[in-house]
């Protein structure tokens, strides 16, 4: 009779040992599934804060490079230079991160149209400065050389020509130089000059309202739509999760 007891007590101390050891192994592969799940939730909202920083610097920059359009201010070009480095570095962040298939095309393309946007504006400050340096130096420098009047038939064509470039305008002032009182040297010079300066202008011209205007465009649409997706992806996340820390909670009271 008292091994027959004695037997009982061990089963049921066996069965409890079981039950505690199964229950502490289930605690501790929950507990790691939470945590798992939480550091991925972490790393998904840290991947939405920097695709919402980076939509805000897309929209900042191009705030910027207008500005510099309208202006010609070399303080926002500095800016819109500042802006676009920090733009390559959140998207080598993005690119870091463990992304889905949508979220490395979105990738690629905001890089490509980076690339452009900004390669293009560069190239745009260019023809804008070979333009500038030209009006303020080599044309002042001939019409410095003319009489009064004609000095001031010569100027008032190429103000007009700088408010509002077209090519009927741009033949009236060559027309004008071919028929200036001056050697031909000094027409030759100004001649060319002036071709630079337009040619340059209309590469800007084209540049700005045309490239830049598109990759503006492109480059906000896209990262917009990265960033709704990232969010569905994030607000998906959180519910998972709240689930999961429920899930356990009451597979815990039971």
């Amino acid at each position: 009779m008292n091994i027959t007891i004695k037997k009982k007590v061990y089963l049921i101390f066996l069965l409890a040992s079981i039950t505690v050891v199964f229950t502490t192994l289930y605690a501790v592969f929950s507990m790691s599934i939470i945590e798992e799940d939480f550091l991925s939730l972490e790393k998904q909202i840290n991947k939405e804060r920097i695709v919402l920083e980076l939509e805000k610097l897309v929209t900042q920059v191009k705030s910027e490079i207008t500005h510099y359009i309208n202006t010609g201010s070399e303080n926002a070009r500095l800016k819109a230079i500042n802006s676009s480095e920090l733009i390559s570095k959140h998207l080598a962040e993005l690119e870091s991160s463990k992304l889905d298939n949508k979220e490395q095309d979105y990738i690629k393309r905001l890089k490509y149209h980076s690339k452009n946007y900004f390669e293009t504006f560069e190239e745009a400050s260019t023809q804008r400065k070979i333009k500038a340096s030209i009006e303020i130096n080599a044309i002042p420098q001939v019409v410095s050389q003319l009489n009064n009047q004609t000095k001031w038939k010569l100027e008032s064509l190429l103000f007009e020509y700088i408010a509002d470039p077209n090519r009927n305008q741009a033949l009236l002032i060559e027309k004008t130089i071919n028929n200036l009182n001056i050697s031909l040297s000094q027409k030759k010079f100004f001649s060319e000059k002036f071709k630079t300066m337009t040619q340059s202008f209309r590469s800007y011209l084209y540049l700005v309202n045309v490239v830049i205007a598109a990759e503006a465009y492109e480059f906000l649409y896209v990262t917009n739509d990265l960033r709704k997706h990232i969010t569905n992806i994030t607000l998906f996340s959180k519910k998972e999760h709240k689930e999961k820390n429920l899930s356990f909670i009451m597979s815990g009271k039971e």
